[in-house]
């Protein structure tokens, strides 16, 4: 990678830690919480969030789901900007046909590798078709334990 591009790509990262951080600020301060509070709604320390909110780290992905599950905060508006600040529940996610496109063309793509990769090797073939075959047995005996589980609690509850 030249030196010019790593730059660029750092300069990016860095901005977008820094609009993150200035978006977890303002929703903070939306919620009248101290960073000491935040902290230990989210599980971690008051200079942890503060360095949120300097743009030093950025949530992890458990505190992203703990955000969004205490607060209802919109993880896209937080990331992205995009959006509102909270999750509304009557307006749902609605995916746009060139997302949906994107989603599938990357999927044939890999699975075009994937059969290429198959096709010229016959014992990774075999293995493949052997472990496919381990998981439908698999599915077939939890779907039998499933079934004799379920006869035992209707028997216990007749008794």
């Amino acid at each position: 990678m030249s030196k010019q591009k790593e730059k660029n790509e750092n300069n990016s990262i860095n901005i977008t830690k820094k609009e993150i951080a200035t978006r977890i600020r303002a929703f903070r301060k939306d919620q009248k919480l101290t960073q000491r509070r935040l902290g230990e709604i989210l599980g971690i320390n008051f200079q942890h969030v503060s360095k949120y909110e300097r743009g030093e780290f950025i949530p992890t992905f458990e505190n992203l789901i703990k955000f969004n599950t205490n607060f209802k905060l919109n993880l896209n508006w937080l990331l992205t900007g995009s959006g509102s600040m909270y999750v509304d529940q009557k307006e749902p996610y609605v995916v746009t046909g060139e997302e949906a496109n994107q989603v599938i063309r990357d999927e044939d793509e890999m699975l075009g590798e994937i059969i290429e990769v198959l096709r010229g090797n016959e014992k990774l073939k075999v293995a493949v078709y052997e472990l496919l075959q381990t998981y439908k047995n698999a599915d077939r005996a939890s779907d039998r334990f499933r079934e004799i589980v379920q006869d035992l609690l209707i028997e216990k509850m007749g008794n």
